[in-house]
């Protein structure tokens, strides 16, 4: 069973890993050149664009410049214990994300078994590296799926990173599958329909978070991340292989509900 989630718009590079991963677990990016092509032609985009772009602030988009700016394919770095002191700092993408969805995973309590179980059944999605390993080295940046961009190759035009990323991903995924029994979706719609329905092979089942509230049904942005993170953590800390053990997932008073799931969706509901 593989299970995908993605990425954080906050990233933290300071922090010491190296009591938990040693160096030989982390390995650089799946698509080098596919995200230097990216990042040369972010490069040549003012802080204004990206300001517009991204819908950031001026000070956000000054950081996000800088970024780009800065990357190099550099990730030979022999001391990643103090890589965060470095010009251009880099971290395991699991512990470089930051958001809610990663403060649910509670890493600092996994043991390095439990490190190395995920990077070979946890995926995250990303903008700018398509398709990362928790022990995948990045460095500091933003890019989210969805943003609007549109630039021209010596082979194609990309209307967006979806037409940019969707082959080779799915692609990707359909490799994944020929050895795990299921892709379990934990990723937000905005990451996961970057994979091609039409063209993916397997068993996809998305799973949905929804609170119930003065009896009514809904999602809840900030619950839902945290759920996820949960899951995820269950996932890999209790080696779940199974989507029928999912199931069973009762973490913050969450259940699995039977008359609102279907095969290929799992609904959990929480109530407030």
């Amino acid at each position: 069973m593989f299970t995908i989630i993605s990425p954080s718009k906050t990233q933290d590079f300071s922090r010491d890993f190296s009591q938990q991963v040693s160096e030989k677990d982390c390995s650089p990016p799946f698509f080098p050149e596919e995200t230097e092509v990216l990042v040369n032609m972010i490069k040549t985009k003012s802080t204004k664009n990206l300001e517009t772009l991204m819908n950031i602030s001026p000070q956000l988009a000054e950081k996000t410049a800088a970024y780009f700016q800065n990357w190099n394919r550099d990730f030979t770095q022999k001391d990643i214990s103090v890589a965060a002191k470095q010009q251009q700092p880099f971290s395991p993408a699991i512990f470089a994300f930051s958001g809610a969805v990663y403060k649910a995973l509670e890493h600092e309590k996994w043991k390095r078994d439990d490190f190395l179980f995920a990077n070979k059944h946890l995926g995250i999605l990303s903008g700018l590296y398509g398709l990362l390993s928790p022990l995948t080295s990045i460095k500091p940046y933003r890019l989210e799926m969805g943003t609007r961009l549109c630039w021209k190759t010596a082979q194609r035009t990309y209307e967006n990173l979806y037409e940019y990323w969707r082959e080779k991903i799915t692609d990707t995924m359909n490799a994944i599958l020929q050895k795990e029994s299921a892709v379990i979706n934990l990723a937000s719609q905005e990451y996961s329909k970057v994979i091609n329905p039409k063209k993916r092979k397997g068993i996809y089942i998305d799973v949905d978070f929804k609170v119930l509230k003065n009896g009514t049904l809904k999602t809840i942005g900030i619950f839902a991340k945290r759920a996820r993170g949960h899951m995820v953590s269950e996932i890999i800390t209790k080696r779940i292989q199974t989507p029928e053990d999912i199931k069973k997932f009762s973490k913050d008073h969450w259940k699995y509900q039977k008359t609102l799931s279907s095969p290929n969706t799992f609904v959990f509901v929480k109530e407030m």
